[in-house]
């Protein structure tokens, strides 16, 4: 690093590299210079804050080459050398637009090595006084905090930075005679598919009661209110390779005169059932997006019925879609069908969510549990028509579709619609007589996520996204050597009438396998186009190939799939008749070694394409994601 250039910055302003947007060597290096014989541009950017500060930086553009920069945002005192380890590493476009990083002291660094095909970065930095993210708390023991304020927030260690690894912390937020209490969920970033290590369990202190568990997809803003009190216990896994920053909660104390009008639950029987305990939360319909303005008023789902007269149709649209008419207006947001019950009788209503014309709505059941003659009888669409049941429309060219009829205590699916616009019917055909003739009076009903989405949910694949095209996404192995590729909208139901594309290309001698973990596609046979059936398709080639095969049904293909060269196409193909769950697959890119791999030509119908033998060594079969990013 002795050779390096360093840029000092020590106020708020801008950085960029050099003669940004142009090409950082294009003017850095004349033709002359000796500097021509080093392929890189090394480069350091020190960020020096003030005492009682830290530093904000921001991206708005970021290419570089392959593996080159690092970022060294935990320097104690602002000096670094080749033995320093970085705190995060980051190349390519692996930095989007919009991204922030927090230094966890008043020092940032950036190690820069500039490339000829580099295009350079360019972003704001801000100096942001450190108590602002001090927790109105006193801390009682090691990580256990009490709260003594009328109001406040409480944060995750290290927040806005990265949150240690092996973190457990309890929050005590007690009850006040003549108070309610109020916490809102303000943001959460917990690592991604690591709910059983991340998560935050959020109790009702007296008596104890178990309410809730956040974890990575859980939705901010998030917000409940109660007399009794809250715990809020935190744990998190290994956050030293993904790493992830934690939460911002806040809290607010407000006397019963102030309240009168919000839900008061001092007198709420609470249920012995934890996923009961849905039924009595104070939800919030209001927007998810980071930048949007709240002023929704909390929503008390044991307060007065709303009459089947006013609120029959229910219309959520998203917020980019201009419609004064809608109450409900946001990227994302909670609906508790409790809220629109009709007294004694049977009714029905329709929930219709409306997005832009470039997104889809997608719908994550979190409780679900509608009466039926038989207690904890499961979904049979057969006999739904009968009984209490949620029927999901989606639009299909200019007509509405059935996707399903839901009904009993079964979970449904995530669902996903085709365009814009997707419905659910709510008929209740028992009467209130009826439910409370229950054994165990359960809280019948349902409640769901929705949230309006442009990325068909596969935005974790960490691809690069051709946007003139609706589902295509690349894997290049200079970028990434293996990870997780998936249907759209995977656990749940893939959207209708979609074609996606899956395209690798790996480095010269290179081939992709790919291993598929889990599979449900829907269709007949031989998946041809006379059975009507969904499919996935392999081909060696970027033109037609005649001679692909096609996989559906619900048996994962038996072997892994092996590419003939560096290139590789996988297409997903649906109808707009049939419904199923897709698929969750690895691909890692190898170095061809015609010594290691057992190649099976698949004579069947002559296909071209190989699979891998079960004799190939098992470390090939391995495909995980090694990050070297975070945030």
């Amino acid at each position: 690093m002795a050779s390096c250039r360093c840029i000092q910055f020590n106020s708020t302003g801008i950085f960029q590299s050099p003669d940004f947007p142009k090409y950082p060597l294009s003017s850095v290096l004349a033709p002359s210079s000796v500097l021509l014989q080093h392929p890189l541009l090394c480069l350091l950017y020190k960020f020096t804050a003030p005492d009682g500060y830290i530093i904000e930086v921001t991206f708005d553009y970021f290419h570089l080459s392959p593996r080159t920069d690092r970022l060294f945002d935990d320097i104690s005192n602002g000096l670094i050398d080749e033995k320093t380890a970085h705190n995060g590493e980051f190349c390519a476009r692996e930095i989007e637009v919009g991204q922030t990083f927090y230094s966890h002291t008043r020092y940032l660094i950036f190690h820069v090595q500039l490339s000829g095909t580099s295009r350079g970065f360019h972003g704001t930095y801000n100096l942001i006084p450190k108590g602002r993210f001090f927790s109105n708390a006193i801390e009682i023991e090691s990580c256990r905090f009490r709260v003594d304020s009328l109001a406040g927030n409480i944060f995750s260690p290290n927040y806005p930075y990265f949150y240690p690894t092996t973190t457990n912390c309890t929050y005590y937020l007690a009850p006040r005679q003549g108070f309610s209490l109020i916490i809102s969920l303000e943001y959460l970033n917990l690592r991604r598919y690591a709910c059983h290590e991340d998560f935050i369990d959020i109790y009702q202190m007296h008596p104890k009661v178990h309410l809730e568990k956040l974890c990575y997809d859980s939705m901010p803003p998030y917000q409940i209110q109660t007399m009794h009190g809250y715990i809020i216990e935190f744990h998190s896994g290994n956050n030293d390779i993904v790493k992830a920053r934690g939460f911002h909660i806040s809290f607010k104390y407000i006397s019963q005169q102030l309240s009168q009008n919000m839900p008061d639950e001092s007198n709420t029987p609470l249920a012995n059932d934890n996923i009961s305990d849905l039924a009595y939360l104070s939800f919030s319909l209001f927007s998810s997006y980071p930048s949007t303005k709240f002023s929704s008023a909390i929503t008390d789902v044991h307060g007065d019925e709303i009459s089947l007269r006013e609120h029959c149709t229910v219309r959520i649209t998203s917020s980019s879609v201009v419609d004064s008419d809608s109450p409900f207006s946001g990227v994302s947001g909670i609906l508790n069908s409790t809220q629109y019950v009709n007294g004694d009788e049977p009714f029905k209503c329709q929930f219709i969510f409306l997005g832009s014309g470039t997104e889809r709505v997608q719908i994550t059941f979190l409780y679900f549990h509608l009466y039926s003659r038989i207690p904890h009888l499961n979904n049979n669409t057969n006999r739904c028509d009968e009984m209490d049941h949620l029927s999901a429309h989606v639009l299909i060219g200019t007509r509405m579709s059935r996707i399903e009829d839901f009904c009993g205590a079964e979970t449904p699916p995530r669902l996903m619609s085709t365009k814009n616009l997707l419905t659910l019917d709510y008929v209740v055909r028992s009467t209130r007589v009826m439910r409370r003739m229950m054994t165990n009076a359960e809280n019948f009903g349902f409640v769901l996520k929705y949230h309006f989405r442009s990325d068909l949910g596969l935005s974790e694949m960490n691809a690069e996204v051709r946007n003139d095209i609706t589902c295509h996404y690349e894997f290049n192995s200079s970028q990434r050597s293996s990870g997780d590729i998936f249907s759209p909208n995977h656990p749940g139901y893939y959207p209708r009438n979609i074609d996606c594309h899956y395209i690798f290309h790996g480095a010269e001698k290179q081939v992709v396998i790919i291993h598929f973990e889990y599979f449900d596609v829907e269709g007949l046979a031989a998946c041809g186009d006379s059975t009507h059936s969904d499919y996935v398709l392999f081909s060696n080639y970027q033109t037609q190939d005649r001679t692909n095969r096609r996989y559906c049904g619900q048996i994962c293909p038996r072997d892994s799939i092996v590419s003939e060269s560096n290139y590789f196409r996988m297409l997903f193909r649906s109808n707009d008749i049939f419904d199923a769950t897709g698929f969750y697959a690895h691909y890692q890119f190898i170095t061809e070694q015609i010594s290691q791999i057992n190649r099976v030509k698949v004579t069947s119908n002559a296909y071209p394409f190989v699979r891998l033998s079960l004799t190939l060594p098992a470390t090939l079969l391995s495909l995980g994601i090694i990050y070297r990013w975070s945030l």
